[in-house]
């Protein structure tokens, strides 16, 4: 079957959803997940994807963020990287990646940036074949949830 590399659109949601769920991502039942994403567009957020039929299989979401430093240039924050293990290795996490990547330099963002877990040794390999630099910030984090 063909894969499609795409912007993902509401007609993918549940789909996402489920890929999030192979994860261990929280998701509340009670959640409006449909509210959200589509709150979440009209605010510059754009959710990329590989799609197989009706299947996301690779994804990944990039935040434009707007700056009053670099020029006015904004800054692209991606997050939920994410490649069914069945699909790994395949080349289907760079290419949704660099959708994101892409779209960031069309919206003339100064930078990309993005958070790993520190123990993902493997994907701060991939992060760096795709030209981010883990040594040239730290990130910080304060989690308000303990699952």
């Amino acid at each position: 079957m063909d894969i499609k590399f795409c912007e993902l659109e509401k007609k993918h949601l549940e789909s996402l959803m489920c890929l999030y769920a192979q994860y261990g991502i929280p998701i509340d039942k009670t959640t409006d997940v449909e509210l959200i994403f589509e709150d979440a567009l009209t605010k510059g957020v754009k959710y990329f994807g590989a799609v197989m039929g009706d299947a996301v299989i690779s994804t990944c979401y990039i935040a434009i963020i707007p700056n009053l430093t670099h020029f006015g240039r904004p800054i692209g924050f991606i997050e939920n990287v994410i490649t069914d293990e069945k699909f790994r290795r395949q080349g289907l996490g760079k290419r949704v990646m660099q959708l994101a990547i892409d779209y960031a330099k069309e919206q003339n963002c100064s930078k990309v940036c993005l958070l790993s877990g520190s123990h993902r040794t493997e994907a701060h390999k991939f992060y760096e074949n795709l030209g981010f630099d883990g040594d040239y910030k730290r990130g910080f984090v304060i989690r308000f949830w303990d699952y």
